[in-house]
């Protein structure tokens, strides 16, 4: 928060205050205006991520019933600048896109087949059809989370096992793991210490499965929240 907010919150707060304690009320406000612009994508957009510069917003399309793609857009407008299309929705079932914390690679998760895709940025935005580094392994993928650090790509399958990549080198062996009847999400400690996959199980037996993760990028299983 900037200082200025700060102090404009803080002299909100004191009024507020004197009013209660005086048996007043503050008056009612409208609401602000809602602005939006609406961007026509592929059919049914599942996942959406944006460049670490905010200057492109990349759109995954599930494409029920037509072609499965990818869908570059220049931020400062919405222009459409690129479109990576994968195929028919019956051959390609992606799940989620996820750009590096460098801005250097889009990362693509698919159910089916089980994959995942990652492609140069540079060549996404500059309108290009770069091929690119696949990855095929099991469980079938549906969530993708990078580290703070720009070091790992985790992967989140629903059969399991779950993924660590090397950013760095994408095709190396990954680490992997299970956690308990697979996970639908990922997610990671913003100092990149713990990362945290949804339990896929049936109520009340769901919850988080909390992975310790070493310097070295060793991980391990650790506790299992409640849900």
């Amino acid at each position: 928060m900037s200082r200025g907010r700060g102090l404009r919150f803080a002299g909100v707060v004191a009024v507020a205050a004197a009013l209660v304690a005086a048996g007043g009320s503050l008056p009612a406000q409208a609401d602000p205006a809602e602005t939006f612009l609406s961007v026509p994508t592929g059919r049914y957009p599942i996942d959406v991520d944006a460049s670490p510069d905010d200057s492109y917003t990349f759109v995954l399309d599930r494409g029920d019933g037509a072609s499965a793609d990818l869908r570059v857009f220049d931020a400062s407008d919405f222009s459409l600048v690129n479109t990576i299309t994968f195929g028919t929705s019956d051959d390609f079932n992606p799940t989620s896109v996820e750009v590096t914390p460098d801005g250097a690679q889009v990362w693509v998760s698919f159910y089916n087949p089980g994959q995942i895709r990652v492609y140069p940025t540079a060549e996404l935005i500059a309108g290009g059809s770069p091929a690119p580094m696949i990855f095929t392994g099991g469980g079938g993928f549906v969530d993708l989370m990078a580290g703070p650090a720009g070091v790992y790509m985790y992967a989140a399958t629903l059969h399991n096992p779950q993924y660590q990549f090397q950013i760095a080198d994408p095709l190396a062996a990954p680490r992997t793991l299970d956690v308990t009847g697979g996970s639908r999400g990922v997610a990671v400690r913003t100092d990149g210490t713990q990362v945290y996959f949804t339990v896929h199980a049936t109520a009340p037996n769901g919850g988080v499965q909390i992975i310790e993760v070493a310097g070295d990028g060793s991980w391990a299983l650790a506790s299992t929240s409640p849900a």
